[in-house]
């Protein structure tokens, strides 16, 4: 009987150890492989890397850097020219003028309004004091080489214009009296108002 009990023991340890075994699953992981990067591959990216990098800051330096023509003008630049300085000086010379403003356009409409040709100028500028019962103009041109007299010639042609065609009421017949043309170092000018010899004196003072 107790060998009976045996052999059914071994049997089943037997079938058990089987099982066992028929249960268990063998994995294997194949180890991935990187490929090797090679000393030449290498270099050739830097050396790529390097000329994008280099070609873009070139692209930027040129684009920000401006050119002659892109320089701005003493004007834009918030500097003042010397015919608009020398008639600020008339303006704050102690003289109570009507309100008044510097003419702003091209010659060729400064031409059309007020009859000015200023081929000749090189540089100017012009206060007068528009849409009013007062009559007040002061120009300041700087002549270009050679061309003072036919400045002075246009002044004179203006100064007659003022007193025939501008002069309806008592005071602006004063003005335009005693406007006066003149011209200094290159520079001329007319000055129409009632006290335009003592705005004379200040402007050839201050005219190096």
């Amino acid at each position: 009987m107790k060998k009976y009990l045996a052999v059914i023991l071994t049997a089943a340890m037997i079938l058990s150890v089987a099982s066992c075994g028929g249960k268990k699953e063998e994995t294997t992981t194949t180890p991935e492989t990187t490929p090797a990067v090679t000393d030449a591959e290498t270099e050739a990216t830097t050396e790529a890397t390097t000329e994008a990098t280099t070609e873009a800051a070139s692209e930027e330096t040129s684009e920000e850097a401006p050119t002659e023509e892109e320089a701005p003008s003493e004007e834009e630049n918030g500097e003042e020219t010397e015919t608009k300085r020398l008639a600020n000086v008339i303006l704050n010379c102690g003289i109570e003028f009507p309100a008044n403003q510097f003419m702003e356009g091209t010659k060729d409409e400064i031409k059309e309004f007020l009859g000015y040709d200023l081929t000749d100028a090189e540089e100017y500028s012009i206060v007068t004091n528009l849409m009013s019962v007062h009559l007040l103009e002061i120009t300041v041109i700087k002549a270009q080489d050679g061309k003072m007299d036919a400045v002075m010639e246009m002044l004179e042609a203006r100064k007659k214009d003022l007193i025939e065609n501008y002069a309806f009421y008592p005071a602006q017949e004063e003005a335009a009296n005693a406007t006066v043309v003149g011209n200094k170092n290159g520079y001329a000018y007319l000055i129409c108002d009632a006290n335009a010899a003592q705005a004379e004196a200040a402007l050839l003072e201050a005219i190096a």
